[in-house]
């Protein structure tokens, strides 16, 4: 895709011949690009990315570029089906004495569209969508095994990742002090619940400059907001997460119980750890469209149907 400021994407938009879907970045285009692929929509689709977009306001994020395309073209006539993606985000949940989703649909709005959870990662959140995928990225034959591993404790997977993803929309740091990649020695297990390492995980966040002051509040708000997700619906709670911390977390929670069953031979890192989480989320979005279940998760059938 070229890169084009405001007006002059609108105009190409308003008299393309081409259908076009405009997503956020990277990670947005692999998913809706297999998707196109392997359901068999039209191919002459087009899928363009808001980072290619200049000349907006110092400030404004993909999103909020593709949210301003939308809004302004809907006065316009197109000659051809035109619609944008962006992340859901933390938008329309309620967060009380429990945490709830306020919507329970993908929201649209003429050429708008919400993800169904916060992101595109989101759709993944389930034990039985990513099985072949941690199947087909470990080099070990105890991924079965560690795979009934994570599902007996799927749901304090979503637990952890959801409490850290309400401490990041509550404190002010930047995203990549407080998700890092969660090792997976911070990782037990009590009572089939996965438990994370509370001295681990504030050492991490003070290796990445968090002073040991604001680490503590945000352990204290960490551990709050563990006992709200707890309470919570589990389906409200892995929308609301983070995508990219849930897949660190997914990715690293399933290296721990793969890590306690591997042979002395075997190495983690060798088994699984060497796949990037680009390619790991790569393999998951491929085996997730493979399954092509039918459920409100499924966004191929509630938005590509419209090309």
């Amino acid at each position: 895709m070229s890169t084009f400021d405001k007006e002059s994407y609108k105009s190409y938009v308003e008299m393309s011949n081409n259908s076009r879907l405009l997503v956020e970045g990277v990670s947005d285009k692999i998913a809706l690009t297999i998707a196109i692929r392997k359901n068999g929509i039209n191919s002459s689709i087009e899928i363009d990315s808001a980072e290619h977009l200049i000349g907006f306001d110092e400030g404004i994020g993909n999103r909020e570029k593709i949210e301003t395309v939308c809004e302004e073209l809907k006065t316009r006539a197109l000659n051809s089906t035109f619609f944008g993606l962006v992340d859901r985000e933390f938008r329309e949940f309620d967060i009380g004495k429990t945490l709830s989703d306020n919507l329970n649909t993908h929201y649209n709005d003429t050429y708008l569209y919400w993800t169904f959870g916060h992101s595109i990662e989101n759709y993944l959140f389930n034990i039985d969508l990513i099985q072949e995928a941690l199947i087909k990225s470990t080099k070990s034959p105890k991924s079965f095994d560690a795979i009934n591993l994570l599902r007996e404790s799927f749901d304090s997977v979503l637990e952890i990742a959801g409490a850290i993803s309400l401490n990041l929309n509550e404190f002010d740091f930047s995203f990549s002090r407080v998700s890092s990649m969660i090792d997976f020695t911070y990782f037990d297990v009590v009572e089939e619940n996965l438990t994370l390492d509370i001295d681990k995980y504030k050492n991490e966040l003070i290796i990445r400059g968090i002073s040991e002051a604001e680490s503590n509040l945000f352990i204290v708000k960490f551990l709050e907001n563990l006992e709200l997700c707890k309470r919570s619906d589990t389906n409200h709670v892995s929308l609301y997460i983070h995508g990219h911390i849930g897949l660190n977390i997914l990715r690293s929670s399933y290296a721990y119980f793969l890590d306690t069953i591997l042979d002395e031979k075997e190495n983690i890192h060798n088994c699984f750890l060497t796949i990037s989480t680009d390619y790991f989320f790569h393999i998951c979005i491929t085996e997730y469209l493979n399954i092509r279940i039918e459920d409100r998760l499924n966004f191929p059938e509630l938005i590509l149907d419209r090309y």
